[in-house]
């Protein structure tokens, strides 16, 4: 019983690498192209990383660009706030310092037409 128990697990040892065979080939297969693969990432990876600070470069660069235009515009709007303020302003005193000259301006000249309306009138 011993050599048949023997033999019984060995047959099936073996059968389990016949099953495995298969398995271990396709393993090997799979590595061999890892290695091409990784073979080829190593050979284009300076000339990918070159790229890559290229990039990073012109989008700094772009950046700044844009850093400036917008404080420019930051700059121009804040000026013409300044300027709309004074003008503002400006049309405040204006309508303000004239508002009572033109009421007494235009009350003289009422009176002055009622005068010269009874004036003329008295004349004829």
């Amino acid at each position: 019983m011993g050599d048949t128990g023997l033999f019984l697990a060995g047959a099936a040892f073996l059968l389990l690498i016949l099953c495995l065979l298969p398995l271990i080939y396709q393993a090997w297969k799979s590595a061999k192209r890892m290695v091409s693969v990784l073979e080829e990432v190593n050979k284009n990876l300076p000339q990918i990383l070159q790229n890559l600070e290229k990039i990073t470069s012109d989008i700094s660069a772009s950046t700044e660009v844009l850093k400036r235009e917008a404080d420019e515009l930051v700059l121009f709007s804040s000026k013409m706030r300044r300027i709309l303020d004074i003008t503002t302003t400006f049309e405040n005193i204006i309508t303000s310092g004239l508002r009572q000259p033109l009421k007494t301006t235009r009350a003289v000249l009422r009176g002055l037409k009622a005068f010269l309306d009874v004036f003329l009138k008295r004349e004829r």
